[in-house]
């Protein structure tokens, strides 16, 4: 059951975080920018929070995956749809914790 859903729309680049972390955190673009992102991402998640990332190319998987694994989470689940892939991502942490 899903309650206080927030969806929010911003440059990746440029988003302000707030005080709050995210027990699931979202992002869908190029690798490219998925890299520039990583640690502002990984500052978004709470503890134990999910990361999905998507718009990754199967070239790219691999590299995208050691940016993320490189700042402490690590990998639940890889999907895998013709040229593209969805990483989905855990950090560490007890999620207890958040709330």
């Amino acid at each position: 059951r899903c309650t206080r859903v927030t969806i929010r729309t911003a440059d990746i680049l440029r988003w302000t975080l707030g005080r709050t972390r995210h027990a699931v955190v979202m992002a869908n673009v190029f690798s490219e920018i998925l890299h520039a992102a990583a640690p502002r991402l990984k500052r978004a998640m709470a503890p134990g929070g999910c990361l999905v990332l998507s718009g990754i190319l199967r070239a790219q998987e691999a590299e995208t995956l050691q940016t993320f694994v490189a700042l402490g989470l690590s990998l639940e689940k890889a999907a895998r749809r013709g040229k593209w892939v969805t990483l989905k991502l855990r950090a560490p942490g007890d999620p207890a914790a958040r709330r």
